[in-house]
């Protein structure tokens, strides 16, 4: 995908056994952006490996004009885990209670570090 800041690419990593496919993000250097990149892998180090419902960072590499983030891969949308947890035995409403759950302690844990979300 491509947001304001980088395009995501998934990937297999040959060197982390335990989630071999991984999400990499490409970041251009531009000089007024240096900061803020600094910003988000500190935030990625701080926060990733804290709460399961986050990615966790695997890596960076930097390179004169980009830098690259590797983290755990989501490999489903919100949707296909909706459809994937809908068959089970549990109700829309339990379902819907699990998923707010994970994205408000994700949220939780970003604002404890001073992180707002957009």
């Amino acid at each position: 995908g491509k947001g304001v800041y980088g395009t995501v690419h998934s990937a297999v990593s040959v060197h982390h056994k335990r989630s071999p496919k991984v999400a990499v993000k490409i970041i251009q250097k531009k000089m007024n952006r240096l900061k803020q990149i600094g910003v988000e892998i500190d935030c990625l180090v701080d926060v990733s490996a804290k709460c399961p419902a986050l990615p966790t960072l695997i890596a960076t590499y930097e390179e004169p004009g980009q830098v690259a983030v590797v983290t755990e891969l989501c490999e489903q949308s919100l949707q296909q885990w909706w459809r994937n947890n809908e068959r089970q035995e549990e109700s829309q409403e339990g379902i819907l209670r699990r998923c707010m759950l994970h994205i408000l302690q994700g949220l939780e844990l970003l604002h404890a570090h001073g992180i707002c979300h957009r």
